[in-house]
């Protein structure tokens, strides 16, 4: 484990910490886990696997819906 002084307060912080524990600079950029839109997808999906059957069911019927009604009115 590698350590290296806070820019902030000179504290001697585990290279892999995000932040400094003792003043709490953050120490990596771009750390979260929605950086980016691979980020945000992995997000919605997690979403989408943790919601209920049920919720799924209602946007999967409402999905076909839109669908139905957006080649019917392309005709």
């Amino acid at each position: 484990m590698a350590l290296t002084p806070c820019p902030e307060c000179g504290r001697q912080v585990s290279a892999s910490a995000p932040a400094c524990p003792g003043c709490g600079h953050p120490l990596k950029a771009g750390t979260g886990r929605d950086s980016g839109w691979l980020g945000k997808l992995a997000g919605v999906f997690g979403v989408w696997l943790l919601a209920p059957w049920a919720a799924r069911v209602l946007v999967f019927i409402a999905a076909c819906v839109v669908a139905v009604v957006a080649l019917v009115s392309s005709r």
